[in-house]
């Protein structure tokens, strides 16, 4: 009996050492972390939409716009930008950003596209993203309620009649994919433009981890995983866009780079392959990680334009 309590008094010893040392991962994975300021530091294959984002500064500065405000289900602080660009419209995007961006940062570059096109543009921070409030990162299954709130507020503000399309970029992409299924996502959404997503939050963690051991890749997911339904209240296995567009029923478009190597091109497949809605898919040769915009934005913008032409 002694032998047995001194070997359980020595796992849980080893477990905690390992849960302590998988902490700092663990936040710095799923934390805040603000936009570098000095894009010099930005690597090669992100020079293009930083451009294309600093091109878009000066036209979007001049447009009409109204901070909006909303509280999240666990009580959160949400702000986004409202541009009302074109006066009496009942078409609206709710734009939403990626991981560690920014929704100007990576959402400005599509918003006089919309302008030219008769929607008006609502720019959201997500959770633990720049203005809004948050202590961790959801990867799109908790975003998925927060967009919901905002269609609602959409809604409110532009009667039951609206028509609302969701874009989002990589987490943002994954976030509207996850919406897409979601039963209490209003019917007042039409479309969903699912830029370069993940197929799930589990799989894209392989990949970040991929120079990683097997074992070691285990022990790593994890620690990971226990952090985040003990910190974040949730499970990660739960941020998988693949189940969600299962039971999707909206017309959707799939986006992504052919030489994505952050989220996998093989990933589009899937999320296409697995969706039941009404669906395209529009892969860019040569276009890396969210780049599909920088490197045919032309045809980018044609496709949209065809896709809800149709839907």
């Amino acid at each position: 009996m002694k032998w047995i309590l001194i070997v359980i008094a020595v796992i849980i010893i080893i477990f905690i050492i390992l849960a302590l040392v998988y902490y700092k991962p663990f936040k710095g994975f799923f934390s805040r972390k603000d936009i570098d300021s000095d894009f010099s530091k930005a690597p090669e294959n992100f020079k293009g939409y930083i451009k294309q984002y600093q091109e878009s500064l000066p036209w979007l500065s001049r447009q009409s716009k109204e901070e909006l405000i909303i509280k999240s289900r666990d009580h959160l602080k949400l702000k986004g930008e409202l541009f009302r660009l074109n006066p009496g419209t009942k078409k609206v995007v709710l734009a939403m950003h990626g991981y560690h961006g920014g929704g100007e940062y990576d959402m400005s570059r599509f918003v006089r596209f919309y302008k030219d096109n008769g929607y008006d543009c609502l720019i959201i921070s997500q959770r633990t993203h720049e203005l809004s409030e948050g202590k961790y990162i959801g990867f799109g299954y908790l975003e998925q309620f927060d967009g919901i709130l905002w269609c609602q507020k959409i809604i409110e503000l532009y009667g039951q009649d609206v028509r609302i399309v969701l874009h989002g970029v990589s987490m943002g992409g994954a976030t509207v994919d996850l919406m897409s299924g979601n039963p209490q996502l209003p019917s007042q959404v039409k479309m969903v433009i699912s830029d370069c997503a993940y197929d799930s939050m589990l799989n894209e963690v392989q990949v970040i981890l991929k120079d990683m051991p097997g074992f070691a890749k285990k022990v790593t997911v994890f620690f990971l995983s226990f952090w985040c339904k003990l910190l974040a209240h949730y499970d990660i296995k739960k941020a998988s866009p693949i189940e969600a567009v299962k039971k999707s029923k909206i017309p959707t478009i799939f986006i992504h780079g052919a030489s994505d190597d952050f989220v996998p091109t093989v990933m589009v497949n899937e999320l296409y392959s697995n969706c039941n809605a009404p669906k395209w898919l529009f892969v860019v040769p040569g276009a890396g990680h969210a780049s599909s915009y920088v490197r045919q934005p032309d045809e980018y913008e044609k496709v949209i334009k065809d896709f809800w032409t149709k839907y």
